[in-house]
């Protein structure tokens, strides 16, 4: 989907010295975290979390050698995302050769 920004945006900028901002955004990407979100979540239209909420949410405190790991499987994951997205392309292009093939084939 696409998005727009708006007043209602929330921009977080952790404290370097408390959470490392990778590891908070893929801890708050997963399924513990949107778990935590959702319950913060409010409005009646359009959900909404209000700033004190998100300012208070807990989050799990690691070692650096976990965060370094969390770094690392990001970028696996990255990587893996770029590789799928050639696949993808790959794909179309094939399906695309299948086509000519067939209206070829039936002209």
């Amino acid at each position: 989907g696409d998005w727009v920004a708006s007043q209602s945006f929330l921009i977080l900028r952790p404290q370097r010295e408390l959470v490392d901002g990778q590891f908070l955004f893929r801890y708050l990407s997963s399924a513990v975290g949107q778990e935590l979100l959702r319950r913060l979540v409010g409005g009646s239209g359009v959900p909404m979390l209000q700033s004190k909420d998100v300012k208070n949410i807990p989050v799990v405190k690691v070692d650096e050698e976990t965060v370094a790991q969390v770094k690392l499987n990001s970028l696996k994951i990255a990587q893996l995302g770029l590789e799928m997205k050639r696949i993808e392309a790959e794909i179309a292009r094939e399906e695309d050769a299948f086509l000519r093939l067939l209206s070829s084939d039936s002209s």
